[in-house]
């Protein structure tokens, strides 16, 4: 049997629409029973093909989920970025390069301190008796790694750059001249603060060569409005790394 070109776009429009729908618009006459049959086959042709398309559909999504998993959630607390402000830099995290540094350099992804592959975290009594809810909440903002934002009220110039893009760097030489008069990088965790925002904790380290860096956590409170260092008696999980500090700044001047 021959179907006619005009009838195959009525039985299209029977599978999109329904003949009910094409009744209204088309006038026409079916005498003969295998069109019946054509319909159904070409409807159900169509239903697979839809079922196709959801399931491609479908898959994509599933497929763009688990990639959105994957990418760091983007950090937009204000007062964390008050809070780096108030130490960066700092001459008791980067020595005599804090004021020499003219320029600053700091990965976008937050870091935590680890030891042997386990997070090292604060401790003292003074750490268990009035600084515990902050630990919690540093713990809950730094389960996953975030990508900081250009958010830094600061006075220098800075950049945030990917670790990868760090990562891949050939050699020191090289990154100084990527980035001169930087005095190397900076890595800063999430803030954990208390429910009213007076105390934090935060963990920062500075990168500046072959044995050299140094880094550990550092407790602050708001005192008149300001972020500034709290005194505790506890263990910060401090590292050094320096082999001939002085050699190492003088070659760095």
């Amino acid at each position: 049997m021959t179907v006619p070109l005009r009838l195959v776009v009525l039985l299209a429009l029977f599978a999109e629409v329904g003949a009910a729908q094409v009744a209204k618009e088309v006038t026409i006459t079916i005498s003969e029973p295998g069109i019946y049959m054509l319909a159904r086959l070409f409807k159900e042709a169509h239903t697979v093909a839809l079922a196709k398309v959801a399931a491609l559909s479908s898959a994509h999504q599933a497929q763009a989920q688990e990639q959105a998993k994957k990418q760091p959630e983007t950090y937009l607390e204000p007062e964390a970025y008050i809070v780096y402000a108030a130490l960066l830099p700092d001459n008791q995290i980067w020595g005599n390069w804090a004021s020499k540094a003219k320029s600053l350099v700091i990965q976008q992804e937050t870091t935590t301190r680890t030891v042997n592959g386990q997070e090292c975290l604060p401790r003292g009594i003074e750490v268990r008796e009035a600084w515990l809810g902050v630990v919690d909440d540093y713990k809950k903002q730094n389960q996953m790694p975030r990508l900081l934002v250009r958010s830094f009220p600061l006075e220098k110039p800075y950049d945030l750059v990917e670790s990868q893009q760090i990562l891949t760097v050939p050699s020191w030489d090289s990154f100084y001249t990527r980035y001169p008069e930087s005095g190397g990088f900076i890595q800063l965790s999430a803030v954990g603060f208390n429910a009213d925002k007076s105390k934090a904790l935060v963990y920062i380290s500075h990168h500046c060569g072959t044995l050299c860096g140094t880094g550990g956590y550092v407790f602050l409170e708001k005192r008149d409005g300001k972020w500034a260092r709290a005194t505790l008696k506890a263990s910060l999980c401090g590292w050094i790394s320096y082999k001939n500090p002085q050699a190492v700044i003088a070659t760095r001047e």
